[in-house]
């Protein structure tokens, strides 16, 4: 797995450090970002990429949807790769609500209280999906020919 660029969100202090230790756990040589809101990660947005967005949906300012929504307008306008998201919300029906954004495999959602093995899960799923895309922008190459390596 390549070194990955990665930015938490989470306007909790707590939960904000103890998934920036779990990402660490999934790729130890990671240094992710960690903002407060969805107004100071739309400004490291806008100035950097990122290849993964782990983002609490209730939050002030912007929330975790509106910082998608936001993010993938920009990535578009600028003619970059949109991140893949990790959405995270104690509430199920908060979660429901961004589950379209998710339907296709490029996005995530995690209830909390979730384990780190779920964390892991998660992180490695869409590292994974994200390598193997990479790989496949050669046009000769297949999925299959992708994942027989």
């Amino acid at each position: 797995m390549k070194h990955k660029r990665i930015l938490i969100v989470e306007d909790n202090p707590v939960l904000g450090r103890l998934e920036c230790r779990m990402q660490r756990l999934v790729d130890p040589d990671s240094e992710p970002n960690v903002v407060n809101d969805g107004l100071q990660a739309l400004h490291l947005i806008e100035r950097q990429s990122f290849d993964l967005v782990i983002t609490d949906l209730s939050m002030p300012l912007v929330n975790g949807h509106e910082l998608y929504l936001r993010t993938k307008t920009l990535c578009m306008i600028e003619s970059r790769q949109v991140p893949r998201f990790i959405f995270c919300s104690g509430v199920q029906s908060a979660l429901s609500g961004i589950a379209k954004h998710c339907a296709g495999g490029e996005n995530r959602m995690l209830l909390k209280p979730f384990s780190e093995k779920q964390f892991a899960d998660a992180v490695k799923e869409l590292f994974l999906l994200s390598d193997m895309e990479d790989k496949a922008e050669t046009p000769l190459e297949t999925l299959n020919e992708v994942l027989v390596r």
